[in-house]
């Protein structure tokens, strides 16, 4: 399912959420947007549902950055800007191979997987400034002062496909206004594939993706004081051949 991106808004994290859950649910197709889907329990299944067999984007993804490792070595970058904080090989490939850089700002409302990538950073064998940043990358954010130009931002995972075309539209608008003049984006956008490929990756064997799904209904259990019985709901992926997505 795709959602459109809302619009900025400067209030607390509680009251958007309770805002976004009770207009998409209110609504004739209900949705809500996927940026609530990652608090630390649901960042924890996410980097599951990476490792499963099923989710190949990971992988397709982390061979795209290894066949392009002469490309990035050209890039021009001061600092390394990663929208979603991530973890593992594609996160290494990128901290060697940029060579003037300087900084990495992972961006995440997650504490846990901001905690998660500053590490690996650390590991990584780059001898760099980390300035994790705790935000919505989807809202205007204002970047560490440490943070310096000119700026690669990384959008992993395809997660542009969460968005309808005008909300990927003002995303794209509103991080060139966050990161600045003369940045530039590397974006990891997913071709159209076979649907039971495409279905068996978004509703894995292994059930990560369920649960990851599930745990949206828990959270709104938990801080909005939902009354959702888990037991009720299932997870299942269906490829919508008319608009090309999950």
């Amino acid at each position: 399912m795709a959602f459109d991106m809302p619009q900025p808004v400067h209030t607390p994290r509680s009251e958007r959420f309770r805002a976004a859950v009770l207009a998409g649910l209110a609504a004739p197709q209900k949705a809500v947007p996927p940026l609530f889907f990652y608090d630390d329990r649901g960042s924890e299944l996410f980097e599951s549902i990476k490792s499963s067999d099923d989710y190949y984007v990971t992988r397709a993804e982390t061979a795209a950055l290894l066949g392009a490792v002469g490309t990035l070595a050209r890039i021009d970058a001061g600092a390394l800007v990663e929208l979603g904080a991530g973890t593992g090989r594609r996160l290494e490939i990128l901290l060697r191979s940029l060579p003037g850089l300087r900084a990495f700002c992972p961006v995440d409302l997650s504490i846990v997987q901001l905690a998660l990538s500053e590490g690996d950073a650390a590991d990584s064998g780059r001898r760099i400034a980390i300035a994790p940043l705790l935000a919505d990358f989807a809202e205007p954010f204002v970047l560490p002062p440490d943070v310096p130009g000119p700026r690669l931002a990384y959008f992993p995972g395809s997660s542009i496909g969460n968005f309808q075309p005008l909300g990927a539209q003002r995303l794209l608008s509103q991080l060139r206004a966050s990161l600045g003049a003369g940045s530039q984006l590397l974006i990891c956008v997913d071709l159209l594939k076979d649907a039971r490929r495409l279905e068996r990756a978004y509703d894995d064997r292994s059930g990560h993706t369920a649960a990851f799904n599930l745990n949206l209904l828990r959270r709104i259990n938990r801080e909005l004081d939902g009354a959702f019985a888990l037991e009720n709901f299932g997870h299942e992926a269906r490829f919508n051949l008319e608009q090309g997505r999950i």
